[in-house]
């Protein structure tokens, strides 16, 4: 049965020790350890989130303090942003991946007093930067592997700090259930760094109610209680993690931690969750991943799988369009679930997921469309950072085209210029520091402009086009969303990413290509293409002509002056370490095309190929160049 939110639980600290009160014996987190899931209780989850909460008391931890937490998603980080919130203090997760020098801005300008750091990885990165930060108080680290010789007074164990929170519970019995009970919702749950698309990540402050918005719309949009799973896969970086923590703490439902990052594939299938959030990368990669393997499979699973699908596409089509198959449909889908559907959901993970939900960038529909033929309906959500979850589809009520309808209390408008603007208690507070920025975001009726472009269709989904900065238009004033031709692109198992060129001074469009360098790989292998290391394969002949195929196909369903005219296979990978891509994995489009500006140019010039130096860095420190020749193919 559904948790129904009420206006006295109005935090998710309040939830927490609600939970302790009144279901201590229900499970609360699941984890998986050396091979076993193990289970803690509400009760127990609540007492550890409190004696990590009094020992950063001990440590000297005021109110409204901000600490920082980075590391992989494990129940110590889950429990440390609660501790931090119980205790009055303000958490600022970040992204296990972020380099040193982000960490270097990052820290500083959130003004944090304390870390929490998983392992010896990230406890190094705070080391490097120990003289530059000379505002940190302590570094508490959970993962005591590698970290037996480390004596730096900086640094404190997750075991140490729980220690010295029942010390000092004994001389301040219940002050952590004192402060979670004067928290307000208009207080500070968190920051949350923007993705820096368009330059340095801003900080964002997210009140408690922002958070108990989301929690609610998740039990507007879809039937949760406590006996469902949820996997946590998402970075804590991510405002969509922390929103889909709410479904914990508000329905009493189990949050699951997988072992390791590289384990996540495995540990979805042992879970097989009710809800669970995917990315739009994971997704892509998911749908690949099953197109590769009936490629590798028998001559029987192919027959199956290609007199199938088309199948499941139709039965989809027709539940997409509310309308009810008829019985010969009904009989060969029932077929097609036995051979083809349950099996492959079954591997991906999902066979007994109801609802899962994907956000943080667009789904295309064509990736829509695979899943929905294989059983399993996709429900997109758009939100962001700053303005909550805002639009999504809801059970029975899904258009692939579109990314769903306004959500329960949120006002969405499309201005003049086609900006979707949104306004709903899930607003922030503002940019930290920012207030210009802040001013620039906010419309003086106080909806927030998100820059995406949209537009409502008569029954009130709303279609997302791109990204207002990213949609372009041709010397001959055709405009396109270079975002739609992407998705398309990406739903080929050879092509990890792409990004689509063509600005006013060009007279058509072109796309530069990162191939999957695993599925290319193993394509290269069966069709006997030697190859030594990604920049090479890249540049076979044989791979540029097979992924030409794809372009062939997409650009019979494009318009005919958005079809793409030529195409360029990159030596590399796109890397957030480069900033050519944020940690969340979006394209940071603006840098991308003024760091390959030489090479767009000579894909708009008569040439055929481009000579590119890349660095690179051996395992043994060295470092060097190597030079590649990129050749520039038309379709």
């Amino acid at each position: 049965m559904t948790t129904t939110l009420t206006n006295q639980l109005d935090c998710y600290p309040k939830y927490l020790l609600h939970n302790y009160r009144e279901h201590p014996d229900w499970i609360a987190v699941r984890r998986k350890d050396f091979g076993i899931w193990n289970n803690y209780t509400w009760k127990e989850a609540y007492e550890i989130v409190r004696q990590v909460a009094m020992g950063l008391l001990s440590l000297g931890l005021n109110r409204g303090d901000r600490a920082v937490v980075i590391g992989d998603e494990e129940p110590e980080g889950f429990w440390a942003i609660m501790a931090i919130q119980c205790a009055g203090g303000v958490p600022v997760p970040l992204y296990s991946d972020a380099q040193v020098d982000e960490l270097s801005f990052l820290i500083p300008h959130s003004e944090s007093r304390f870390v929490f750091a998983e392992d010896q990885e990230q406890v190094d990165k705070i080391l490097e930067l120990k003289d530059k930060l000379p505002q940190i108080d302590k570094t508490i680290w959970w993962d005591h592997k590698g970290m037996r010789r480390y004596q730096d007074p900086l640094l404190i164990s997750y075991v140490r700090l729980m220690e010295m929170g029942r010390d000092y519970e004994k001389e301040h019995p219940g002050i952590i259930e004192t402060i979670i009970a004067s928290l307000t919702p208009d207080d500070t749950a968190q920051f949350t760094y923007t993705s820096g698309t368009t330059g340095q990540p801003k900080a964002s402050i997210i009140p408690h109610r922002v958070m108990m918005s989301a929690a609610e719309t998740w039990q507007n949009q879809f039937v949760i209680n406590r006996d469902d799973g949820l996997l946590s896969i998402m970075p804590w970086g991510s405002i969509f993690e922390q929103w889909f923590a709410g479904i914990s703490y508000t329905t009493g439902a189990a949050m699951c931690f997988g072992e390791e990052p590289e384990t996540v594939q495995q540990n979805l299938r042992e879970i097989s969750p009710k809800i669970v959030f995917v990315s739009t990368r994971q997704l892509v990669s998911m749908s690949s991943e099953v197109q590769i393997k009936v490629s590798d499979a028998g001559w029987l699973k192919r027959i199956c799988y290609d007199l199938f699908m088309p199948v499941g596409h139709k039965i989809a089509e027709t539940k997409l369009a509310y309308q009810r198959p008829n019985i010969f449909w009904k009989i060969l889908n029932q077929i097609g679930e036995f051979l083809v559907f349950k099996p492959t959901r079954d591997k991906l993970g999902f066979s007994k997921t109801k609802y899962p939900i994907c956000g943080s960038t667009y789904v295309s529909p064509d990736v829509m469309r695979f899943y929905y033929a294989l059983g399993m309906p996709l429900y997109q959500v758009y939100g962001s950072t700053e303005s909550g979850i805002n639009i999504a589809h809801s059970e029975g009520d899904v258009d692939i085209d579109s990314i769903g309808r306004p959500a329960l209390g949120t006002s969405i408008r499309i201005s003049d210029d086609g900006e979707i603007q949104t306004k709903s208690l899930g607003l922030f507070d503002g940019y930290f520091k920012n207030p210009e920025a802040t001013e620039k975001r906010m419309t003086p009726d106080g909806y927030y402009r998100t820059s995406d472009a949209g537009v409502f269709t008569p029954d009130g989904h709303i279609i997302y086009i791109d990204r207002m900065e990213d949609l372009r238009q041709l010397k001959n004033e055709y405009k396109y969303s270079p975002g739609f031709i992407e998705g398309k692109l990406k739903f080929s198992p050879y092509i990890q990413e792409a990004i689509a060129l063509g600005d006013s001074d060009k007279d058509y469009i072109s796309v530069i290509i990162i191939i999957d360098f695993l599925a290319a790989g193993k394509w290269a292998e069966d069709h006997h293409v030697g190859y030594t290391n990604f920049p090479d394969l890249s540049q076979k002949d044989e791979l540029g002509e097979f992924i030409k195929r794809d372009m062939v196909k997409i650009n019979r369903v494009l318009p005919e002056p958005s079809r793409i005219k030529k195409y360029v296979l990159l030596h590399k990978e796109f890397d957030a370490d480069d900033a050519e891509i944020t940690r969340s994995r979006k394209l940071r489009r603006n840098f991308i095309e003024e760091r390959y500006q030489d090479l767009i140019n000579a894909i708009y010039s008569q040439n055929n190929e481009f000579e590119v130096e890349a660095a690179v860095k051996y395992r043994d420190g060295r470092t060097g160049t190597i030079k590649t020749s990129l050749k520039i193919r038309e379709v």
